[in-house]
């Protein structure tokens, strides 16, 4: 079993300081509560590229999966109700 395990710290053997998160320190996952800011940011489609650009930059060109899930998950429950988008005089 421990043939399949990777020792990180054979690769990491230095620990320095990052770079200051971005957009002024609000958007960042590093406690549970910002994390939560920059998941509705992005479920709220403001600025959600530029948190996945971030992401990707730091993690792996495939998270894009991730952000294109909660968007679809985002958007399930209109997409399934098209008698919302439907304008009538009623309306108005």
């Amino acid at each position: 079993m421990d043939e399949y395990c990777i020792n990180l710290s054979r690769y990491y053997t230095q620990c320095r300081p990052g770079a200051p998160n971005p957009f002024q320190g609000a958007i960042t996952f590093d406690n549970i509560l910002l994390a939560w800011v920059a998941i509705f940011q992005v479920i709220s489609l403001e600025g959600w590229a530029d948190i996945m650009y971030i992401v990707q930059d730091s993690h792996s060109f495939y998270d894009f999966f991730y952000f294109v899930l909660l968007i679809v998950v985002r958007l399930s429950p209109s997409l399934s109700k098209p008698e919302q988008f439907v304008f009538s005089e009623d309306n108005f």
